[in-house]
């Protein structure tokens, strides 16, 4: 239990770093005058203030484990569409792109199928990832988004464009604290625990998540979680936005 409770302080406090990032990229957006049309500043701003009640939260959901000792809240099991998830997270973390000059791109399946899960988790996967892509990702470069159904199962891919990972890296990308070094990577700030929380709330899912990559081709994060069973996708309708 004392475990748990350490790893989830861990992890929410790993998790303040993207809404924080989302809010200082569109404010200083909007600060150096480059969204001078007052409706996308009005939009900017309504992500800022959805991220300032995201901050809200996590903090009161620290200080009760903090202060009460209670146990940390299991993740939710609900009908979740992966494509606003992905979409959504675009959104928030298009300021960060946008400071390096580097386009997400999200090819997404017309139609994709549901998944069952923590929404709010799976969005702290999609962000971790993107995150990443954009710190490792070279000024004036691309990312892509892809997501669809594979096997049974939603599947969840971002490509970067950026120096790539020595193979004797990639083995230990997920485990906890790991910061490789490495003479081709950019050196950037980070704790060593964004891919791993990665991993845990994806195998808490069911799923599964690896990297494919190489010096100097980018690389590709990808994870799956099982599809929402058949019935409850079809009283559903498909996915909504």
């Amino acid at each position: 239990m004392e475990q748990r409770k350490t790893d989830c302080r861990v992890n929410i406090l790993h998790e303040l770093r993207t809404p924080l990032h989302s809010i200082q990229g569109f404010v200083r957006l909007i600060l150096e005058g480059k969204v001078p049309d007052p409706e996308t500043q009005r939009q900017f701003l309504t992500i800022v203030e959805q991220e300032s009640q995201r901050l809200n939260n996590l903090v009161d959901e620290l200080l009760d484990i903090f202060a009460t000792g209670s146990e940390p809240k299991a993740m939710k099991n609900e009908h979740v569409s992966m494509k606003y998830v992905i979409l959504s997270t675009t959104l928030k973390l298009g300021a960060l792109a946008a400071a390096k000059e580097i386009a997400i791109d999200a090819d997404l399946d017309d139609t994709l199928p549901a998944v069952e899960g923590d929404k709010q988790a799976l969005g702290q996967v999609v962000a971790n990832l993107l995150h990443n892509a954009i710190k490792f990702s070279g000024q004036g470069s691309k990312i892509i988004v892809r997501a669809n159904k594979r096997d049974g199962k939603f599947l969840t891919q971002v490509t970067d464009q950026g120096a790539g990972i020595p193979g004797e890296m990639i083995p230990h990308l997920f485990e906890k604290f790991y910061r490789g070094h490495s003479s081709m990577m950019p050196a950037v700030c980070g704790t060593g625990l964004g891919l791993h929380i990665c991993k845990q709330i994806v195998e808490a899912h069911g799923g599964q998540i690896w990297v494919e990559s190489a010096p100097g081709k980018g690389s590709t994060f990808s994870f799956t979680i099982p599809l929402a069973p058949k019935r409850v996708r079809n009283q559903q309708g498909g996915i909504r936005r």
